[in-house]
């Protein structure tokens, strides 16, 4: 596994000239990289509650049910 996430990095670094260490390290990255100059930066949206607390449901659930069936 940790070769093929070195090697995710690499391809990034090479193909997209996207440096994902610097990022990694400090756990921002520059804007530049993100919006092209000139572009609006995107607008932040999340999910409705409602999604969320169904997935959680769900996840509840299928964990449950594999605790209860396997063990």
């Amino acid at each position: 596994m940790l070769a093929a996430h070195v090697a995710a990095v690499l391809v990034y670094l090479v193909w997209k000239r996207h440096n994902l260490v610097r990022a990694m390290i400090t756990g921002a990255k520059p804007a530049d990289e993100v919006v092209p100059p000139g572009k609006p930066a995107p607008r932040l949206v999340f999910a409705p509650v409602r999604l969320a607390i169904s997935l959680l449901m769900a996840s509840a659930a299928i964990v449950y049910f594999i605790v209860r069936v396997g063990g």
